[in-house]
């Protein structure tokens, strides 16, 4: 089994949850966070990149909405790739990310 990539800043991921396919992420900072159960973790604050293909079908129906440019946090322990984990697209540096680590190109 492979080990895990390092989750960096400015790496886009994309969804493997078959309900989430077409969805990617941009990966706009990490930090520690807090949550649902009151435990800490440390999240990947991400920007949806572009929507699932089911969305992108959907768009222009009424209570539809796109979710680009919305910010999530995910748990940085599931970007992996397993069915219900992220796959790696590109790294900063393949994508024109800035070479700093300020969170925006």
């Amino acid at each position: 089994m492979n080990a895990p990539r390092p989750v960096r800043v400015g790496q886009i991921w994309a969804d493997n949850d078959a309900r989430m396919t077409g969805r990617t992420l941009q990966i706009h900072a990490i930090e520690e966070g807090q949550l649902i159960n009151g435990a800490t973790a440390l999240l990947a604050v991400c920007a949806v990149l572009t929507d699932t293909q089911e969305t992108q079908q959907l768009l222009g129906r009424p209570g539809i909405r796109t979710t680009v440019g919305r910010t999530v946090r995910i748990q940085v322990r599931r970007f992996r790739q397993n069915s219900t984990g992220y796959r790696l697209v590109s790294e900063p540096e393949e994508n024109g990310w800035a070479s700093s680590e300020t969170g925006r190109p």
